[in-house]
């Protein structure tokens, strides 16, 4: 028979037991809740650190200019001669821009791709360049996409468009 010491003793036990088993689930809910309270900052933090740089990329003005004028707008038309390849057209990179830019001149009504620039680092501008072809006289809608990589690496981050109307004379 057991004696009411014993029962005492294995009630304490048990009581221990217990306690020591809500222990354990505690650290373990812990342990979880910091493990994602981690995952859901450094989610955060990726985000910002995206959305950040996409903002430097699409908050800044379009490197566009033609001779002596200041950045075009969307309205305003390039003129260019119908028997020339050559465009006249400044495209810069700035030289504070923490990336490596490919210009891209595509014609808006058949997506052909007009020119296709060499990656142009900070600071460095191209005066001119030759399309692929010459374009028939009259008007033309083309988009100058501005590709940013890396500047120590191949991986495109971001893509900018700018829509210019060409005047062919």
């Amino acid at each position: 028979m057991i004696d009411s010491s014993e029962i005492a003793r294995r009630a304490l036990k048990l009581a221990e037991l217990k306690r020591i088993q809500r222990m354990r689930r505690r650290k373990k809910t812990s342990l979880v809740v910091c493990v994602c309270g981690i995952v859901v900052v450094a989610a955060i933090a990726t985000m910002l650190t995206m959305y950040q740089q996409s903002v430097e990329i699409e908050d800044a003005p379009i490197p566009l200019a033609s001779p002596g004028s200041l950045i075009m707008n969307n309205s305003e038309s390039i003129m260019v001669p119908a028997d020339s390849r050559e465009m006249k057209i400044p495209l810069e990179n700035p030289e504070n821009s923490s990336y490596c830019y490919i210009f891209e001149l595509v014609l808006v009504d058949t997506e052909e791709v007009l020119y296709v620039s060499e990656p142009i680092p900070p600071g460095e501008t191209i005066g001119s360049f030759n399309m692929a072809r010459t374009l028939e006289r009259g008007e033309h809608t083309v988009l100058l996409n501005i590709r940013a990589y890396e500047l120590n690496g191949s991986d495109e981050l971001y893509v900018t468009s700018k829509t210019i109307n060409l005047s062919v004379n």
